[in-house]
């Protein structure tokens, strides 16, 4: 049981002469293959004090040994802000979670309103960042992450790092379309150490964006990490992914959803589960609150009367005066 809630927790030249080394990528890409004519250098050109909603939901499903099961999805709704672009094209970014809830699933042993109260003390803390025009993301840092319990503190680190899948880094040569490019990198979160290689196919470019599908492998090292008071001994880890979406370079937009199952053994104990994990995210962007235009109908049914001895017509119900007072809407 100690490891199944270890899981919930756990949330990828010529002749003899030497040939000159590829040129370095800054985002450690390796380019498969540029694409077709005509190609095109992609580039993240947002502008300042651009505003958009985006929606962030998390899927989990947990296996240990055949125990467990899905877990309630979250659900992170947040307002991504450009605030300043510097010299060199870098944008400030700053995503602030307006909403994070949770909704029940069919089979779970959690409930969704259990879940959603624990989590509404990140409701209103902000990530900041510096995206630059290749797609890297840099600095990104939460400003409540010194005020919030161990376990709270977890889960925002879970939530900052699905916030990273909104930016994709780029190459920096022109691409057309059926380019591909791999990433290598090396995640640490929650105390784990994972290798991930991830191989970027671009399916279509056009003058705002670019649509790509996505794989990935995972592994790491064997390892001892300490998660709630105790010390868990992981082994033959490992993992694959996909991905797919849509990114429009001019409004932090994306639309897309990736896949990744991992697979560990954890001793802890002296006992040893089989752990699997399997963790799909889901990113759309939002809809800002639109204003509602007055009715022009009400505005002629309010009129003052012409004959001062006509009665005043009772307009309680065009008002709103005795309508019900709404609930405040949800950004």
């Amino acid at each position: 049981m100690k490891l199944l809630q270890t899981g919930i927790a756990l949330l990828i030249g010529c002749g003899s002469e030497k040939a000159p080394p590829p040129p370095t990528d800054p985002n450690g890409l390796e380019v498969v293959y540029a694409g077709t004519e005509p190609r095109r250098p992609l580039r993240y050109q947002i502008a300042k004090n651009d505003k958009l909603e985006v929606e962030v939901s998390i899927d989990v499903e947990l296996d240990a040994s055949g125990r467990g099961g899905p877990l309630p999805t979250v659900i992170v709704g947040s307002e991504l802000v450009a605030t300043d672009v510097l010299a060199d094209g870098s944008m400030r970014v700053r995503a602030t979670i307006m909403s994070i809830t949770a909704r029940d699933v069919a089979n779970s042993t959690l409930s969704a309103e259990s879940m959603t109260e624990h989590m509404q003390l990140l409701k209103g803390t902000s990530l900041s960042g510096t995206l630059l025009p290749d797609g890297g993301l840099r600095d990104l840092h939460a400003d409540a992450e010194a005020k919030l319990p161990p376990a709270l503190a977890q889960q925002l680190e879970t939530v900052t790092k699905s916030f990273q899948q909104i930016s994709l880094p780029l190459p920096h040569v022109p691409i057309g379309d059926g380019a591909a490019w791999r990433q290598k990198k090396t995640i640490e979160q929650n105390g784990m150490k994972l290798f991930t290689v991830t191989t970027i196919v671009v399916t279509a470019v056009d003058a705002d964006g670019f649509t790509f599908t996505s794989t990935t492998s995972l592994g790491g090292p064997d390892q001892t990490i300490t998660m709630q008071g105790h010390k868990i001994q992981m082994s033959s880890i490992g993992g694959v992914g996909t991905g797919k979406g849509t990114i429009d370079l001019t409004k932090m937009a994306m639309t897309g959803e990736s896949t990744l199952s991992f697979h560990s053994d954890m001793t802890a104990d002296n006992e040893t589960d089989q752990m699997g994990m399997t963790v799909t995210t889901r990113v759309s962007p939002g809809k800002l609150p639109v204003p509602v235009a007055p009715d022009a109908g009400a505005a002629e049914d309010l009129a003052e009367p012409t004959d001062d001895n006509a009665p005043v017509p009772d307009n309680t119900e065009h008002s709103g005066e005795n309508a019900p007072v709404p609930e405040p809407a949800t950004p």
